[in-house]
Formats: structure tokens, C-alpha cells, sequence
């Protein structure tokens, strides 16, 4: 290969990798980003191997162990879950709707700030990409070495306000990497290289091989950097944007997206680190293996008490239906609507700014959204972690509709080398296109009843009329509507922050991740007698304890008086 072509190779590999995990980039960890195919050693081994009554599996094998297929269920690298018998639109390389960018443009362009009119704060945008950070990852197919794989480049127009004098006509976009579904043979899907439980793997990693390199191996601890940071990455580890020694490491690949993401992912590290101590002084007979399972398993209790009930509530304004034991029937995979459309909600919560707050909320100099992607260790080293989380809890998130920020719509990334800028938005719709998302009437129809189960026009999306025109303007007919801008442009639910739609969407998928896993928090069975009754974080989430707040109280250095009452909303 010549050096141009190698130069254009490595160009357009960094845009699609910032924007997209890709394949393992660590010589530790890298056959854990690959699929598994139906038949392989790994899936053959998953099947076989005994589910362990009290522990969670590293790759999510045995979250369900009502039959030996069902083991396999939400376990990393097999394809997500799909709710539609019917086969997806086509839509990639078809001529059947404008170019993503075009729609952008057109339909989510911010010029204000709109906050979000219950009040929710930014913890509630960031510590949501967190959870998406522990569910799900779909790597780029990236194709054999030196070369591109299936590339699908958006157009620019030749209009664009920003984009139109950048040197090339397309944004950089490669597909995801997919498998065969399987017992469904010529049937793919994109995979998810996580596994789909809410089981930290943010934190543990999804693989046997990344954990134990996060491990010190002495009594439960894991490794962490000076001033009881996340640790450094010399482990050799898959990590984004690079696996640099000067990038943190954690057990999702992209803890440096953005620095508030770094300082959630520091706050569960630290707390395991914590319950190991307390274990540990506890019981010092105990073993490493012992005490670092049993904290892992009180981290993710805590973890999940905060996802189900409490950040869930206060997103939605709802809570899941009573919960009723494991569901041996109930497949905990993540779905392809969930993953690609409709938890891409966050990308309209997020403001272009950073705010950081010092003792008493003083403020201090705010931080340029667009300076803050993949900066990696500086702005934790030179700010620590108070200010940033003293910031997202005293600063109101963006409402959820279909604006969104020039920060991740026109310069997304665009502080990094090599990286003109791309659009959050764009890369979202091209995505559901390369996933074979439903339309959102298809999507409607599935998940709502009654008179509002089918919308016959754009009135029926929204009432705001300039929304409705646009809408009409870009698509032509409601049919043609996409599935995450459909949800994005819903009329909130009373009382929620979302459409009844994707209210409906939420409820079945947290449900299904929910009822599927047999270690869900509240099933009892799997905890030591001793932990339990010793370790009095645990009874506190069991009993319903603001467990949240409890986190940020002992892990950091910030005074109850600096939080809002309520930990999810702003005072």
C-alpha cells in the first residue's frame, strides 16, 4: 500500500473509530471484540460450560439459565435482540430518503437553549451514557488489515452551512460489524461486544482477559493512577481513542470519551475498592478471589438500584411494573430499536458547555464541549473529580426533542487530530439505516394501543406546527419518518420526559433486561448470608436508600449541602 492510500486509510479508521467502538485495538483484549459465531469454540464453550449458582459470568453467559440456549442470552459478541418478525427496511444504499446530514440540517439544528421542563440535571444525561456503556458496543467492521470495509459515507450537501467547505463531499461512515443469528441461517444482525445485563461491565470489562488485567489480585482491589484515579492504560488493553499509555482504562473501552463520563466510571471504581476494604476488614480470612467476587456483586446490587429505580423514575417519569421474580421466558438481550434509536436520547439532553463548580457552588471557568472529547487525563489531573460532578448535578439538562447542540451536530470529535468534525445526528440516522431500524409509524404501531397506536399524519407526532411543516418538508409523507426522530419529536407523556412511544419502548426493554437476569439485585439467593447481614450498603439498596447520593457521598469530597435534594433534578 502507498503512503497516500495508507494516510487515507488511517484517516477515515480514527473519524469512524471516535464516533464508533472498533475492533479490539490491544494485543491483552482483542478477540474479545470480535463476534461469536454460532458453532465457534467460544459459543460451543458457552453452552457447555456449568452456570455458577451465586456468581455472573465476565461475558454474560448465564444470566439466563433456564435451557442451555437461553445461557447464551445477552452474552457479548452475539447478535442484539429485535422486536419485529417483518424484515427491516433497506434503506442504506437506496435513494428512498435525503442524506442523514441533509436531515440534520434541516430538523435538529439549536439556536437556543431549551432546559428540560422537569428539571432534570445533567447527571441524568451522563450517568444514562454510562449505563449505555455498560449494556452496549457494536464495533465498525473494519475488514482485514490495511484495508476499508463497508463503507457507507454520508453526503454532504452542497449547501451546508459548515460542512460544505471542508475538502470532501461525504462524511466518513463504516458499517457495524454483524453475525448470524442463530438457528436462523442468512439472518444478521449487528452484534453487541458488552453483554446486555446491567452488570458494570463499564467497570469489570466483558471478558476474563480485561478484568484480570484491572485487577491487583491482592485482597478484591483493582488498579487505580495517582490521587485514586482510573488507572492508567500500560495494560496493553482495547481502549478508545487509542491504547496509549496516557489514556485512562476502565472496563469499557471508552471511559475518555468525555471527562463527566470519566468521573462516574471513577466513582464506581473507587466504590469497589471501598466495599473490598470494608469486606476485607470484615472477614480477613477471606481470599482475593472471594472478596473481589462478593464486592463485584454488591457494586452491581448498588449499581442496579440506581438504574431501575431510581435514575429510570426520574428519566420517565414512571416506574417499571412491579417486579415478580426471574422470568425464565424473558430473553435479556438488548434490542437493535433500544441501542441504535431510542436510547440515543441523551444526544438531545446535552448542553455546549461544561460547567465545574467549586466548594459552596463557586463557579468556575466552564469548559468548550468541543475541547472536552477524548481529552483523556488533563482535565481530570488538573480539576479532579468534585467539580465536574458538583457541575452536572447544579446545571440543567437540554430538553428532549429534536435539538441538539453544534457541539455534537457540526464539530462532534472535532478537538482530536486528524478529525475534521462529524454529526452526531447524521451518524445516528446512517446507523439505524446500517441497522435496519423499523420506521417510527412501524415502531408506533408495536409499541402503543389504542387511538394514538397509529399516526396517520405529522399532527399525530407532534402539535407544533413549524415541527410538523419541517417534517413534511423532509420526509413528504409520515410514513417515511425515521424511527429516532419520530421519538425525538413526540409530544411528551404527562408528566414524562418523553413520547408515550418511546415510554412504551423504555418499559419493555428495562423490563425484559430486568426479568431476564437471574442476579438481578433483588433476588436474594446469590448473596453470602455473612455480606449481607455485615455489609450495610447492601441492606441500604435492598431497603431503597438513596443509593446515589450515598455513592457520591463516599467517594468523593463534595458536602451533601452541594447536591440538589433530589439527586437526578436540579433545586
Amino acid at each position: 500500500m502507498n503512503k497516500a492510500i495508507a494516510a487515507f486509510v488511517l484517516f477515515c479508521l480514527l473519524g469512524s473509530a471516535v464516533a464508533q467502538p472498533t475492533s479490539g485495538n490491544g494485543p491483552t483484549d482483542a478477540a474479545a471484540f470480535d463476534s461469536v459465531a454460532p458453532g465457534s469454540p467460544t459459543f460451543v464453550d458457552r453452552l457447555r460450560t456449568p452456570c455458577d449458582p451465586r456468581f455472573r459470568t465476565f461475558d454474560g453467559s448465564c444470566t439466563n439459565d433456564a435451557t442451555d440456549m437461553n445461557r447464551l442470552e445477552g452474552s457479548a459478541g452475539l447478535p442484539q435482540f429485535t422486536y419485529f418478525t417483518q424484515s427491516p427496511p433497506n434503506l442504506l444504499f437506496s435513494d428512498d430518503l435525503p442524506s442523514p446530514r441533509l436531515i440534520s440540517n434541516a430538523l435538529t439544528t439549536q439556536t437556543m437553549d431549551v432546559r428540560e421542563p422537569r428539571g432534570l440535571n445533567e447527571l441524568i444525561t451522563f450517568f444514562g451514557q454510562f449505563i449505555d456503556h455498560t449494556l452496549t458496543s457494536t464495533p465498525t467492521n473494519n475488514g482485514n488489515e490495511g484495508t476499508i470495509a463497508e463503507p457507507a459515507f454520508i453526503d454532504i450537501p452542497e449547501d451546508d452551512p459548515i460542512m460544505a467547505n471542508i475538502s470532501r463531499s461525504s462524511l466518513f461512515f463504516f458499517r457495524s460489524e454483524r453475525e448470524e443469528v442463530s438457528g436462523a441461517r442468512d439472518i444478521e444482525r449487528p452484534i453487541n461486544i458488552l453483554t446486555s445485563a446491567m452488570d458494570l461491565d463499564s467497570v469489570y470489562g466483558p471478558s476474563k482477559e480485561r478484568a484480570d488485567a484491572l485487577r491487583t489480585f491482592t485482597d478484591g482491589l483493582m488498579k487505580t493512577s495517582a490521587n485514586d484515579l482510573l488507572p492508567l492504560n500500560t495494560l496493553g488493553l482495547s481502549n478508545e481513542p487509542t491504547p496509549a499509555s496516557n489514556f485512562f482504562v476502565a472496563g469499557d473501552a471508552r471511559p475518555n470519551e468525555h471527562p463527566v463520563l470519566t468521573t462516574i466510571h471513577t466513582v464506581f471504581l473507587r466504590e469497589h475498592n471501598d466495599i473490598a476494604r470494608e469486606i476485607k476488614a470484615a472477614f480477613p480470612e477471606m481470599d482475593d478471589d472471594e472478596i473481589f467476587n462478593n464486592t463485584r456483586q454488591v457494586n452491581i446490587a448498588q449499581f442496579q438500584r440506581i438504574v431501575f429505580d431510581e435514575w429510570y423514575p426520574a428519566i420517565t417519569g414512571r416506574t417499571l411494573p412491579a417486579y415478580r421474580g426471574f422470568s425464565r421466558s424473558a430473553d435479556p438481550t438488548a434490542s437493535i430499536l433500544f441501542t441504535t434509536a431510542s436510547f440515543r436520547v441523551g444526544h438531545t439532553l446535552v448542553n455546549n458547555q461544561v460547567t465545574l463548580l467549586g466548594p459552596g457552588l463557586s463557579p468556575m471557568s466552564p469548559l468548550d464541549l468541543t475541547m472536552t472529547f477524548f481529552a483523556g487525563v488533563p482535565p481530570i489531573t488538573a480539576n479532579g473529580i468534585e467539580p465536574f460532578i458538583r457541575g452536572i448535578l447544579n446545571t440543567g439538562a437540554q430538553k428532549i426533542d429534536l435539538m441538539v447542540v453544534d457541539a455534537l451536530r457540526n464539530f462532534l470529535f472535532s478537538n482530536i487530530e486528524e478529525v475534521i468534525g462529524l454529526d452526531l445526528i447524521a451518524l445516528n440516522l446512517q446507523r439505524s439505516r446500517d441497522h435496519g431500524v423499523m420506521l417510527y409509524t412501524d415502531v408506533r404501531r408495536r409499541f402503543r394501543s389504542g387511538r394514538g397506536r397509529i399516526a396517520r399524519s405529522f399532527a399525530d407526532i407532534t402539535s407544533d406546527t413549524n415541527i410538523q411543516s419541517r417534517l413534511q418538508s423532509v420526509y413528504g409523507d409520515v410514513d417515511n419518518v425515521e424511527a429516532w426522530i419520530g421519538l425525538m419529536a413526540e409530544d411528551h407523556a404527562s408528566g414524562s420526559s418523553m413520547g408515550p412511544t418511546m415510554l412504551g419502548i423504555w418499559e419493555e426493554e428495562f423490563g425484559r433486561i430486568r426479568d431476564g437476569d437471574r442476579f438481578y439485585y433483588e433476588n436474594t439467593f446469590q448473596y453470602d448470608p455473612r455480606i449481607l447481614a455485615s455489609i450495610p450498603r447492601l441492606q441500604a439498596a435492598l431497603d431503597g436508600e438513596d443509593t446515589m447520593r450515598a455513592l457520591l457521598v463516599r467517594n468523593t469530597n463534595i458536602s451533601p449541602s452541594d447536591m440538589p435534594a433530589r439527586i437526578f433534578f436540579t433545586n
